[in-house]
């Protein structure tokens, strides 16, 4: 399951897994598998994510979930020393991926602190020491941005995918600065690059934009394709925003607010930054799941007005991870004064309330179930228009009782975000359930449509 790439040999082709730590041998001259799903190499007993890449007639293997660089022989046996990748001294996962080898080097990066390294293989002991191994002296070289990825070389330069920022930076790989930076659009999330032989064009290709970008290296020039007949079209233009558009830009309330990571409440009202499906913003205010914690935002120049179709976009910090979506539910309130509050609609339908599904179609009327694509530092843009912009819309026609009907005719002021895991469901009278390792929604913005 999930393949992730493979290591090219003479002979033979070796197929990484993204779900278990084993490896796959394709004889290239019959085309059968001699290490097939009857019998793969095991490199590791648990989960695996391993990126395999050729060194000599050895296969190495990094794997993104061990942190660990794994060594085949030319025979495919696996050596029982394995060679740490992460950072050393933190026992923590860092995600290490995208490798590849010039010479006797290898280079990859680390997702979660964001770095590219490098290790001489030089260095390797000629045969495998057993289970026992020191580890090779591991060199940063440039720390990247969001959710970096691939990693390809043409020349004298090396191409960092950076798939939560959606650019590519090239490198001087004598010196590792940034020589040059490729800009795709919002949301498009590349993922790959490849350096076309001649070296005048980079191809890459684009997650979520279902579309691979060429880039003429020459003078940046990119043209897109899109990618499928039935694929949904990729965000190229962005939709313009409308003068009446306007961002929630007071604090109202926040108590849980300071001078800690995340708990700066301005965050929320500086605008939006996200970073696309597969990417978490960190300019965001982080609700704590305290029973009364909330963050309540006001409009300062006017008042919010129900208009024909949705009227607020909340923008959280909701992001796709694998086949299932990370969500911090939000319940969302609005008020004509600041004092009186009312919430939208929302119910939990998962079959078992009691059971949390990360399936973003059972959590009905809630935010934060819809990652965030709307980035105002790369454009201008609407942020109701859904394709573009991401976030969850909510309508004030849909606002229940009097003070609904108050909003209705004198407009909302403010509105309130309080987390779902610290409060009430009606139909199990105990808290909404969350995934296991949610700690609180991250408002990154809310925008009204039509605010005078």
């Amino acid at each position: 399951g999930g393949p992730i790439g493979f290591a090219l040999h003479a002979d033979r082709a070796v197929l990484g897994s993204g779900v278990q730590a084993t490896a796959y041998v394709l004889d290239l001259t019959d085309q059968t598998f001699s290490h097939g799903a009857d019998d793969p190499i095991r490199f590791g007993p648990d989960l695996g994510l391993g990126a395999p890449v050729t060194y000599g007639d050895r296969t190495l293997i990094v794997d993104y979930n061990a942190d660990r660089l794994i060594v085949l022989d030319a025979d495919d046996t696996p050596w029982a020393c394995t060679l740490p990748l992460g950072v050393p001294d933190q026992d923590v996962l860092a995600g290490a991926k995208a490798p590849v080898v010039l010479d006797d080097e290898l280079y990859y990066l680390l997702d979660g602190p964001g770095l590219l390294q490098r290790i001489d293989l030089k260095a390797l002991p000629a045969n495998d020491p057993g289970a026992a191994c020191a580890a090779l002296p591991r060199e940063t070289l440039w720390v990247t941005g969001q959710l970096p990825s691939h990693l390809s070389v043409a020349g004298d330069r090396m191409f960092v995918v950076q798939s939560g920022d959606n650019n590519v930076v090239a490198l001087d790989m004598r010196s590792f600065e940034p020589v040059a930076r490729y800009a795709l659009p919002p949301g498009s999330n590349p993922w790959a690059a490849a350096v076309h032989p001649d070296g005048g064009v980079m191809a890459v290709t684009e997650w979520l934009g279902d579309a691979v970008a060429l880039v003429d290296l020459a003078d940046g020039a990119i043209t897109r394709i899109q990618c499928g007949d039935a694929a949904p079209k990729a965000p190229v233009d962005p939709s313009p925003r409308p003068a009446t558009v306007a961002l929630a830009d007071e604090v109202l309330s926040a108590p849980t607010a300071s001078d800690a990571a995340l708990k700066d409440p301005q965050a929320a009202v500086n605008g939006v930054r996200g970073l696309g499906d597969t990417g978490g913003s960190r300019d965001v205010y982080s609700i704590s799941l305290e029973p009364d914690d909330h963050l309540a935002l006001c409009w300062s120049t006017g008042r919010l007005r129900d208009m024909p179709g949705a009227d607020v976009a909340v923008f959280e910090n909701a992001f796709e991870s694998g086949d299932a979506t990370f969500m911090d539910l939000v319940i969302v309130e609005a008020s004509p004064d600041g004092e009186r509050w009312v919430a939208f609609p929302h119910a939990y339908a998962a079959a078992d309330p009691t059971e949390y599904l990360k399936d973003p179609t059972v959590w009905r009327g809630f935010a934060g179930r819809t990652p965030v694509r709307l980035n105002d530092d790369e454009a201008i843009a609407d942020p109701f228009d859904r394709a573009y912009a991401g976030g969850d819309q909510f309508d004030l026609a849909d606002l229940p009782g009097e003070i609904g009907d108050a909003i209705r005719a004198e407009g909302a002021r403010c509105v309130r975000m309080l987390p779902a895991a610290s409060r009430i469901d009606p139909q199990t009278d105990a808290p909404y359930p969350k995934d296991p390792i949610s700690d609180g929604p991250d408002i990154d913005g809310v925008y009204g449509r039509h605010v005078e």
